[in-house]
């Protein structure tokens, strides 16, 4: 009877260990509606963006808060940069956001500046008088901010969110599971 009550009890102490997690948010940005300069569609339609933390956004996030990805990527107008991959290393990439009570990211901002032979580019989602826009801008050789290339006002692209658990704790889910079916196992064959 003690076995089966240290089953039971590691069964539930497991079940209420919060497992470690990695969490990937993935903007997928709508078409731009208006343009800057000498830029159209193509190449410059919208913005897709991922980013990976270690834990989920928290609630209430002031506005533009500033943190470090674990990786992060940004898709415009044909190119892609990616984190420590073909561009960036920390001190040249920003992620800023805002969440709502809930978590959900309700303003963001990504800049990565690309190599020399690649695209440096500037997202952002904020608010301008009530209403929202997604951009996008180059940076020249010396970081200075072009005009905006492509713009989309009130019509946002959207976010989803993937939880990817440690292998660590499926392992112990795991361990757990394979012991209540042992000691129910046994319970039938006794």
């Amino acid at each position: 009877m003690n076995v089966k009550r240290y089953v039971f009890l590691g069964v539930v102490a497991l079940a209420c260990t919060p497992a470690l997690c990695t969490v990937t948010y993935t903007y997928t940005g709508n078409p731009f509606t208006s343009w800057g300069g000498a830029y159209a569609c193509p190449p410059v339609c919208d913005v897709d963006g991922s980013f990976t933390v270690a834990q989920p956004l928290a609630p209430n996030l002031p506005e533009l808060t500033v943190f470090m990805p674990i990786s992060m990527t940004l898709t415009s107008g044909g190119v892609t940069l990616t984190l420590g991959v073909n561009c960036c290393v920390p001190v040249e990439t920003a992620l800023q956001v805002s969440t709502d009570a809930f978590g959900n990211i309700v303003y963001f901002s990504f800049v990565m500046y690309g190599d020399p032979n690649t695209a440096r580019i500037l997202a952002q989602y904020v608010t301008d008088t009530g209403g929202t826009f997604d951009d996008i801008r180059y940076l020249d050789s010396n970081g200075i901010r072009m005009p905006i290339a492509g713009i989309n006002y009130d019509d946002p692209g959207t976010w989803s969110v993937t939880s990817i658990p440690e292998p660590s704790s499926l392992l112990l889910l795991g361990t757990g599971l394979i012991g209540a079916v042992g000691v129910i196992r046994r319970k039938i064959n006794l």
